[in-house]
């Protein structure tokens, strides 16, 4: 991992050399895979910090599959971790806003240091030494420094007009990486990072996953007047498959958050292993639909099926108090009283449609020649079968639109037939669509 010089100078003209290990905040540190976790007898897991999931549940998972958990990262077969983990890896200090300047406007102004902030020559001589050490492997070199050394620098290009580059006054955040965990950072890239919810997953495999179904049962043990039932719903929670269930629990969670608090069922061990691993705070169950949609992120099980869900349940919350966090106001209309006054409809677009990535060029073009292939696959099958071209087509009429000119051409250069049967075949090819895919009905049973 490369270093990189961070000066600081104080209103004193103390100058500070360091080297330090600088992450951009909106960089990953670690890359976390998600890749399914099949178990077997005699593996060893190592569990990152910062990773949320109840140690007396692995410690039984091992018990069961006769797996173990090690302390040992070198003898690890499997390594476990979050998006929660880097931050057990930087200093205490957190992110902090840092500029950056080529090291050719730096050494501009270091000619001043002492004239102009009172450096001592012994430190600037030192600087220039780590400069030069650090050019001879890095060609892009930049120097980082602090705001208050920003505002030293800015004294020293205002008073001598020395022209630097635009932005040598802008930040940006970063981490700094603790040095005590250095080794174990550059080690940690290396390797194979799985994501924790592989684990849980793992571990909650045999659990009972809650489905609309049984969310259903649980909202009215829970309205119910019988305490009992408020018990036996948190346990049937905090014993299920938590990432199946995960939309489920949260909006239990959104909805029932009071009952829940107020039953000592909360203090239950499963039920506390439940809140640490979907991250509830011990003191606050509250939890609104922003809350719900960050954690399905959280867990990488967010889908439109998912957020159909919730806007069955609660779009009437979203209508009244508008754009939040995860959901924005798109279209505003008009009461009814007022399009009688217009005599119209009436619409104002407050946000554009989203655009979907495009495509890659050559993904699509590798794609039409799959589709060529497999046409005069089909076509050769009609030519050796020619008395039975009245029969089905065996590919989409989806394919043929898409290409719907190279089809001709190919029906024409493989079947050497008379004229009328190509026309036939052709006619036999572009075909109305089945009227059953074409009425199917794409509204979700939510019962």
């Amino acid at each position: 991992m490369k270093a990189s010089i961070y000066i600081e100078i104080n209103d004193r003209g103390t100058l500070i050399t360091k080297l330090k290990y600088l992450i951009p905040q909106n960089k990953p540190l670690f890359n976390i895979q998600d890749i399914d976790f099949q178990p077997q007898k005699g593996d060893k897991m190592y569990i990152l910090p910062g990773v949320n999931i109840p140690r007396v549940k692995v410690k039984q998972f091992n018990e069961d599959n006769g797996t173990k958990t090690v302390r040992d990262l070198k003898t690890a077969d499997y390594i476990f971790g979050s998006d929660k983990t880097q931050n057990e890896y930087f200093d205490a200090q957190g992110n902090r806003w840092i500029y950056k300047m080529p090291v050719a406007d730096m050494e501009q102004l270091m000619a001043y240091f002492t004239s102009e902030l009172d450096c001592d020559p012994t430190d600037v001589a030192d600087l220039r030494d780590i400069i030069e050490a650090h050019k001879t492997v890095d060609e892009n070199l930049e120097i980082y420094y602090a705001y208050s050394s920003m505002n030293a620098l800015r004294d020293v290009i205002n008073r001598r007009n020395i022209k630097v580059c635009d932005k040598y006054d802008d930040s940006n955040t970063y981490n700094m990486i603790d040095t005590e965990f250095l080794e174990e950072v550059e080690m940690l890239e290396t390797l194979t990072i799985y994501n924790v919810n592989a684990l849980i997953n793992a571990v909650n495999a045999k659990n009972v996953t809650i489905d609309y179904e049984m969310f259903g049962q649980l909202k009215n043990m829970f309205e119910s007047n019988d305490r009992d039932n408020h018990v036996l719903a948190m346990e049937i929670m905090a014993n299920s498959n938590i990432i199946e269930s995960l939309l489920f629990i949260e909006m239990l969670f959104k909805d029932h958050s009071g009952m829940m608090y107020d039953s000592h069922t909360r203090n239950h061990v499963n039920f506390k292993s439940l809140c640490n691993t979907i991250g509830k705070d011990k003191y606050r169950f509250n939890t609104d639909i922003d809350d719900i949609v960050k954690s399905l992120r959280t867990f990488n099980v967010l889908t439109a099926d998912k957020l159909d869900i919730l806007m069955k349940h609660y779009h009437t919350e979203i209508v009244n108090h508008g754009s939040s966090t995860f959901f924005k106001v798109k279209t505003i209309t008009v009461a009814d009283n007022v399009h009688e006054v217009l005599n119209q409809n009436y619409t104002y677009t407050v946000k554009d449609d989203y655009q979907p990535v495009a495509q890659d060029e050559e993904e699509v073009v590798e794609e039409q020649e799959v589709l060529e292939e497999e046409l005069v696959e089909a076509v050769n099958t009609e030519s050796l079968n020619i008395e039975s071209v009245e029969e089905e087509p065996s590919f989409e009429l989806a394919d043929v639109n898409v290409i719907e000119e190279p089809v001709t051409k190919i029906v024409e250069e493989v079947v050497e037939e008379p004229q009328d049967v190509v026309e036939t075949i052709q006619e036999e090819v572009i075909v109305e669509p089945n009227k059953e895919e074409e009425s199917g009905d794409t509204e979700i049973d939510w019962f």
